[in-house]
């Protein structure tokens, strides 16, 4: 099963939420109180399931960068340049900071015929982030480097 935010279920192909049952875990609801919800423990992964139903890892949402005190999540901030126009995809990290813990930086993958510049990323970020969660450093490259699992 895959969940919207709300606990909805979403249709393939959709990205959302990777809940799991965990038995044992119910036996402890006070210390897991927010992270079990109907029986089923939240994990913060995100994935998605194709037609068949098999359920695919996309990534954590709670890989976090602490800035001027407040966390943000890089799942939050990826899916903003990721729904640009000629944006195939975007990958958030924390990089050290002068100013403040840490500072959000933003690679966009584009397609081939885009024309997208970094101050264009960076300023359809602005328009659509909280203040704090937007990226300092915005950079456009070809392709994103993937691990392995294509991470």
């Amino acid at each position: 099963m895959i969940t919207d935010d709300d606990d909805r279920p979403q249709s393939a192909g959709q990205i959302g939420q990777t809940p799991s049952t965990v038995d044992h875990l119910q036996r402890r609801r006070r210390r897991h109180r927010g992270v079990l919800r109907d029986g089923w423990f939240r994990t913060e992964d995100r994935g998605r399931l194709d037609g068949d139903g098999f359920r695919y890892f996309a990534a954590r949402r709670a890989d976090v960068i602490r800035r001027h005190g407040e966390n943000i999540a890089t799942w939050d901030v990826e899916q903003v340049p990721a729904a640009m126009p000629g944006v195939l995809d975007a990958a958030a990290t924390r990089v050290p900071s002068e100013l403040t813990e840490e500072d959000v930086f933003v690679a966009v993958s584009v397609t081939p015929e885009s024309t997208l510049t970094a101050p264009q990323a960076r300023a359809w970020c602005l328009e659509r982030l909280p203040r704090h969660a937007v990226p300092r450093c915005v950079r456009v490259i070809d392709d994103l480097p993937r691990n392995a699992a294509t991470k």
